[in-house]
């Protein structure tokens, strides 16, 4: 018989625990990078839910993110990070 969702948890964090291994890669969650005002660099995203020059919002394990600026625009994407460059304003978690 296979281990429960929890069991399986349970035992990643032990690991990541036991090596002193990043959450990040272990678990999945989201990595966001600022890099001054002009450009945001997300990981391990899930997909993105909102996206206008004003209001970018991205879907991650760990809820959903939300950036606000003027003139953003998604310069990069591929399937487990997105470049996002602009006047940004704000980034928070919903």
């Amino acid at each position: 018989m296979g281990r429960s969702k929890k069991e399986k948890k349970s035992l990643k964090k032990r690991i990541s625990n036991a090596f002193d291994m990043p959450k990040d890669v272990t678990r999945n969650l989201p990595v966001t990078s600022l890099r001054g005002r002009d450009e945001a660099v997300v990981e391990n995203y899930l997909g993105i839910i909102e996206y206008d020059p004003e209001k970018i919002r991205i879907s991650t394990s760990a809820g959903t993110l939300c950036l606000t600026g003027e003139e953003m625009l998604i310069k990069s994407l591929d399937s487990d990070s997105l470049i996002i460059t602009g006047k940004i304003r704000s980034a928070g978690f919903l």
